[in-house]
């Protein structure tokens, strides 16, 4: 554990190599050294957390333009498995397009300015997004061993990358804006690569009605609502999540089965849930550099690896599919 408690801890596989990478672990920023070093870890140095604070600390000049609302910012640290830290990632959330109107004060207060070819494909990136409080947002940076900024993140309904020359980028793109609900999307880019972090999504609780009637819907009480309701598994999820990718060739049958016969199983306990989320790599000119899946084991303080029972009656759940329909009228999901 690197920081004072395990609030988000993940480990980190290549798909391409099937080797275990590294581990990465995040903490609110509120409850790190960076703001109290009453928190651990101890070992980052001053000038490592003044460059991260850069980032993480910044206001606006106008502070009326919008709420930076600390509680949402997060730090995070990729480290080896002995907690030698490799990089850090600053994560939060501000609205790009208010960002925009300062912009020059930004790039000079978070000391972006040798990414001034990032911020113009970032720019280019969101372009096709309208302009707006709900379009383009800065999700966070990436950052090196020192803290200095080495990558730009940002999440948008729809992204152009065509000048990235990459027929899988764009096909992971078209993918996660036809399952917004499933796939969350962020872009990160980098001077020398190219990040396309899939964001999965893991429904809570699905509606049991097998096809949506808008007049039979009205008619339900709570109690129907409370009856019929289904709570899947992580474990279902990857699965769905798996078919799809495997469905339009965005992952192959060995890198799948790699994720269920080797990252699964090596939980080490046969009733294990198990969640998920990918991350593809891309050199700056469009090849593929590694496909990275991140085994979440514990999200936002919830241990998503606990022991569920899963055989009933002779039936392993975890073989059950979730399928998903849509609501005509809403867009939203249920189970088919």
């Amino acid at each position: 554990m690197i920081f004072s408690d395990t609030y988000t801890f993940h480990k980190r596989y290549s798909l391409l190599t099937q080797t275990e990478l590294d581990e990465y672990s995040e903490m609110p920023w509120l409850y790190t050294p960076l703001v109290d070093t009453q928190y651990n870890p101890s070992t980052i140095s001053t000038v490592t957390k003044q460059n991260l604070n850069k980032v993480l600390d910044w206001q606006y000049i106008i502070k009326s333009r919008d709420t930076i609302k600390n509680e949402y910012k997060r730090l995070g640290i990729i480290h080896t498995n002995e907690n030698a830290i490799k990089s850090y990632v600053s994560r939060f959330d501000l609205s790009y397009d208010i960002l925009r109107r300062e912009k020059s004060h930004y790039i000079k207060g978070t000391d972006t300015r040798h990414l001034n070819d990032v911020w113009e494909k970032i720019e280019n990136a969101v372009s096709v997004n309208e302009r707006g409080p709900t379009g383009a947002r800065l999700r966070g940076m990436t950052h090196d061993q020192y803290g200095t900024v080495n990558g730009i993140t940002v999440n948008a309904a729809m992204y152009d990358l065509s000048s990235f020359n990459s027929s899988l980028l764009s096909e992971l793109c078209e993918y996660s804006t036809r399952n917004k609900m499933h796939v969350g999307s962020q872009l990160t880019i980098c001077p020398d690569k190219v990040i396309y972090d899939m964001d999965l999504k893991y429904p809570r609780i699905i509606s049991g009605m097998k096809e949506y009637e808008t007049t039979a819907f009205k008619e339900m009480t709570g109690e129907d609502m409370m009856m019929n309701k289904i709570r899947p598994s992580f474990y279902q999820g990857v699965k769905r999540h798996l078919f799809g990718f495997d469905r339009y060739n965005l992952l192959t049958s060995e890198q799948s089965n790699y994720i269920i016969d080797n990252i699964y199983q090596s939980i080490g306990r046969v009733s294990a849930d198990f969640k998920i989320n990918l991350q593809y790599v891309f050199s700056s000119d469009g090849t593929l550099i590694d496909i990275i899946c991140s085994r979440i084991c514990y999200d936002q303080f919830e241990h998503c690896e606990e022991d569920r029972t899963f055989v009933k009656d002779e039936v392993d759940l975890r073989e059950t599919t979730i399928v998903y329909g849509e609501y005509t009228e809403t867009g939203l999901s249920y189970k088919t």
